[in-house]
């Protein structure tokens, strides 16, 4: 763990957090749409977490599984829109919005947002903050306002990891990557925008969470498919398998170059 220290550039940064709220277009409904069809289509479960995860899902994440749960389009369109600022990625940010209760916690985010992007800007190649920025108009982002939208708390890791896959990858040719526990997708997009090398990305995960990597990732303009066999993966793309699939089926005949796993490896 590193000591937590306050940023000497934060008094330069306006500390207040700006509400934000968006309003679901056609195409958030759509998203919705073809979420909740492939949960119908699939007979899947929405509460299937154990240990710590079932406990944030009970107090932190119900209203967002109850409209799961209830197939609720119209909840869940508001929801995933705005979805870092509500129930829906509670758990996968550090810290969560609703974690954020008062100036000075606000400021502390802050200050630890500018101490891993000096950290990123050492440990990798990066040219520019732009390229860590999540744009206003998706899923409603916090964290530090530079430019047209936010640099999200997880945005520095997220984008040192895709850098690390990166340099670990780039003398296999195609390689094939696996994700166990992905959050919202952050180091996902990171890996297939600002890498030139030819991923096949399977990330597994609960149904709740995998479908948030779904929604932001099409978010952001990338290819990504909801499998429910192993078999059916996209190369070149990214494919997303809800664990109650994946542990039903057998995956000893398929090639993977690379296993990722990063901070739910203790709710595992």
């Amino acid at each position: 763990s590193i000591e937590d220290k306050t940023h000497s550039e934060i008094l330069n940064i306006e500390s207040q957090i700006k509400e934000i709220y968006l309003e679901p277009t056609k195409d958030d409904i759509l998203i919705v749409q073809n979420l909740l069809e492939f949960i119908k289509r699939n007979n899947l479960s929405t509460f299937t977490g154990t240990g710590e995860w079932n406990w944030l899902e009970k107090n932190a994440r119900s209203e967002y599984l109850e409209s799961l749960h209830n197939c609720d389009e119209k909840k869940l369109s508001q929801l995933f829109c705005n979805m870092f600022r509500n129930d829906v990625t509670y758990g996968y940010l550090s810290p969560s919005f609703k974690d954020i209760k008062d100036d000075k916690k606000w400021k502390n985010v802050l200050s630890n947002i500018l101490c891993n992007i000096d950290s990123c800007i050492e440990f990798t190649n990066i040219k520019t903050l732009e390229s860590l920025v999540t744009e206003n108009n998706i899923c409603a982002p916090y964290g530090l306002k530079y430019s047209s939208g936010y640099i999200l708390p997880d945005s520095p890791r997220h984008y040192y990891y895709a850098y690390k896959i990166n340099k670990i990858c780039k003398k296999i040719n195609d390689p094939i990557i696996y994700e166990i526990g992905g959050g919202y997708g952050g180091l996902t997009n990171f890996l297939y925008k600002f890498n030139k090398v030819n991923y096949t990305y399977v990330g597994i995960d609960l149904l709740p969470g995998l479908i948030s990597t779904y929604y932001y990732l099409k978010k952001n303009n990338l290819n990504v498919n909801l499998l429910n066999n192993i078999n059916k993966v996209v190369k070149g793309e990214i494919n997303l398998l809800p664990f109650e699939i994946f542990k039903e089926q057998n995956i000893s005949n398929i090639d993977v170059n690379l296993i990722f796993n990063s901070r739910s490896l203790c709710e595992m």
